[in-house]
């Protein structure tokens, strides 16, 4: 007998996103088509392939497995469920906990100042990221900068003041 997928899955080796069982694949929520351009037809194969959820064991949140292995507590897996919220397709966990801010859609706000810092990074030469995972720092920063004599990482950070 085969081991169910979750106990396969590594959740070091992925990045904070859903990894999407049904598929193979990790979701990251807020690259444009779950990043996977190649796939636009993902969004509806997976609100379709019901049901989600513990008893569905579809969707996996790699961010709270991440956590656990990061505390040395035993693998177990965290089960989501895909719904269409009112500021669009969010995952939430299965157990009504709020969903991470890494599975939710950024807002248009939020977008526009990471564009605008990683393109300021860019006119100064070096090289920029967007997102993207960095296993030694433990961390995913909305904009890397890699340059010759410097590496930056930024959060964007958009807030109110009253």
């Amino acid at each position: 007998m085969s081991r169910p997928v979750w106990e396969q899955v590594d959740p070091l080796t992925f990045n904070d996103g859903v990894f999407y069982v049904s598929a193979m694949i990790e979701l990251q929520p807020r690259l444009p088509l779950w990043g996977h351009p190649h796939q636009p037809d993902l969004h509806e194969q997976l609100a379709n392939d019901r049901p989600h959820g513990t008893s569905g064991e579809k969707l996996l949140c790699l961010l709270c497995m991440r956590h656990q292995a990061q505390r040395g507590l035993p693998r177990a897996p965290v089960w989501l469920t895909f719904v269409e919220g009112q500021h669009g397709p969010m995952f939430r966990h299965e157990n009504g906990r709020s969903p991470h801010a890494e599975h939710q859609l950024e807002t248009d706000t939020h977008k526009a100042l990471k564009e605008r810092k990683a393109r300021t990074w860019e006119s100064v030469g070096g090289t920029v990221e967007v997102e993207v995972w960095r296993p030694r720092a433990r961390r995913r920063p909305d904009v890397l900068a890699i340059g010759p004599v410097l590496t930056v990482a930024g959060e964007v950070q958009p807030s109110k003041e009253t």
